[in-house]
């Protein structure tokens, strides 16, 4: 059987920029969900990255990050993790069988965080999981 952590409707394999992009949204908590076009970490939050940002974000990938670093009475990313791209690389490091990003520009991040965004209010108004839907998902498909 294939998980739903790396599988969306009908087999396919899910992107792992979709998946780092619901993480980040799922963390942030906020609505309306903004649209970032940055693709630095620090800037993907309102207030600056803290230890329940960062475990929200791991809960929503499904993975263990490296821990935050304390200095000076501020939490700082862990060496090696600046940007997006970065966190995709560590969930494809770690087994995740998502794909990887084609192009990794600002474009391309924006566009998943578009779709998670989307996705979550498909699933929402369905009562399905947002891994019941997938970039091919029409409407008819889950409320059938």
């Amino acid at each position: 059987m294939k998980s739903p952590a790396r599988f969306g409707r009908d087999g396919r394999r899910r992107r792992a920029l979709d998946e780092v992009a619901a993480a980040i949204q799922w963390a942030r908590r906020s609505r309306p969900v903004p649209i970032v076009s940055s693709v630095m970490i620090d800037e993907q939050f309102p207030v600056p990255i803290a230890p329940r940002l960062w475990q929200a974000v791991q809960q929503g990938l499904g993975l263990t990050l490296p821990a935050l670093e304390f200095s000076g009475g501020h939490w700082f990313l862990p060496e090696g993790f600046t940007t997006i791209w970065d966190v995709v690389d560590a969930a494809l490091r770690a087994g995740r069988d998502w794909l990887p990003p084609q192009f990794g520009t600002v474009a391309e991040w924006r566009n998943a965080q578009i779709f998670a965004a989307v996705r979550q209010c498909f699933a929402s108004e369905a009562g399905v999981p947002p891994q019941a839907v997938d970039r091919d998902t029409r409407l008819s498909d889950l409320f059938r």
